[in-house]
């Protein structure tokens, strides 16, 4: 695809759509350490546990 096509389905379809959402783009808040780790081991443990309850998915 063209730079220019993909950057329209990418984004400038929706910028002409919603202008109002164009204008500024909302920044992403960086969340605090302890909180990325305690989220990291959160998602870890829940995969451990999904994999020992389901063995044959991966």
């Amino acid at each position: 695809m063209a730079p220019d096509l993909l950057q329209a389905v990418n984004r400038g379809n929706a910028e002409v759509l919603f202008p109002r959402l164009a204008a500024s783009p909302a920044p992403t808040p960086v969340r605090p350490t302890p909180t990325r780790l305690r989220q990291a081991a959160q998602r870890a443990a829940a995969r451990l546990v999904f994999k020992l309850v389901q063995p044959g998915t991966d």
